[in-house]
């Protein structure tokens, strides 16, 4: 398996798109949208709050391969409702987005997740920009137009 994991471009409007679609499913009544009970309910995701996983793979959350569980770092979990909020929607955009990918892979903790070959952020096209793949999914068109 290459090092580097080949993940399509999506534009904004792409992105806009697909969160759009998919808030019209999940949540049509515009902010604040419940990202946590949309990962747990709706999707089904255990949300798995995991201390030190800022520290151990400097990132504030991952989903997993399986696209079954979140994990957050504990700290984001507890202190950071913003964050967290944030974190959830970019995982959830992963599973939107990369499906395909993260079902190819075989990570289902955290130190499997820190193996070499599981290192998906390696390649700038799977993480576009943090901020592009997650605001559509917590703040709907339909809010942030005038």
């Amino acid at each position: 398996m290459s090092d580097e994991i080949k993940a399509p471009f999506f534009s904004y409007e792409d992105l806009r798109r697909k969160a759009d679609e998919f808030l019209a499913q999940h949540h049509p009544d515009g902010i604040p949208v419940p990202i946590e009970e949309i990962v747990e309910f709706e999707l089904g995701m255990d949300i798995v709050p995991t201390p030190g996983l800022h520290q151990f793979l400097e990132v504030d959350g991952f989903i997993t391969s399986d696209l079954r569980e979140i994990w957050v770092d504990q700290f984001v979990y507890d202190s950071r409702p913003g964050r967290y909020r944030f974190t959830l929607a970019h995982e959830v955009g992963h599973s939107i987005l990369h499906a395909d990918i993260f079902q190819s892979q075989a990570f289902h903790s955290v130190a499997q997740r820190h193996e070499p070959q599981h290192q998906l952020t390696t390649n700038q096209s799977f993480h576009q920009g943090r901020t592009k793949s997650c605001v559509p999914l917590t703040v709907p068109q339909r809010a942030a137009s005038p």
